[in-house]
């Protein structure tokens, strides 16, 4: 399938994989920090707020315009095949987290209410709630499982791109 791709394609996928295998670096590198802070401090959710962030990046499209030196993302089927059932479980979590809760707000894990005096309430989000500190070795392990799908992927596109230059 590869070898009657456009050289152009291959060095977009090379570059987002790339994109990617640093990104989940800094991951890794921000969970480390994390275990030196108090849970529940703004700051502790802060920063696990950026890693789940940099964990998502890979897997939602970016860079759309045709012209863009990169691929709008990972092909995230060849990463998360390998995902044991745990793992996968604990990926989809971390994706729905970064889209539901930390990027955007939805109603389901910002709920409001209007009571009988029509005082409006909320029940602010927690990410410790979703993600307590006991499922962070989790989720470095899951980083430390993925990195090496990656960097394959990254190998094999840049053969592709060396190959397509000659």
């Amino acid at each position: 399938m590869m070898d009657k791709l456009p050289n152009d394609f291959g060095r977009k996928k090379l570059h987002r994989l790339t994109i990617s295998v640093h990104g989940l670096k800094k991951c890794r590198d921000v969970l480390n920090e994390l275990s030196k802070l108090d849970e529940g401090t703004l700051l502790y959710e802060s920063v696990l707020s950026f890693a789940v962030i940099l964990y998502a990046r890979p897997y939602l499209c970016n860079e759309k315009k045709e012209k863009s030196k990169s691929a709008p993302s990972v092909d995230k089927d060849e990463i998360v095949n390998d995902l044991n059932g745990d793992q996968l479980s604990l990926h989809k979590k971390l994706i729905k987290l970064r889209n539901k809760a930390i990027a955007h707000a939805e109603w389901g894990t910002h709920p409001t209410r209007i009571d009988k005096d029509c005082i409006i309430t909320t029940k602010p989000f927690s990410i410790t709630q979703e993600m307590p500190k006991e499922r962070i070795a989790e989720f470095a392990s899951l980083i430390e499982t993925i990195m090496p799908l990656y960097e394959v992927q990254r190998a094999s596109w840049w053969s592709y791109v060396q190959m397509n230059e000659i």
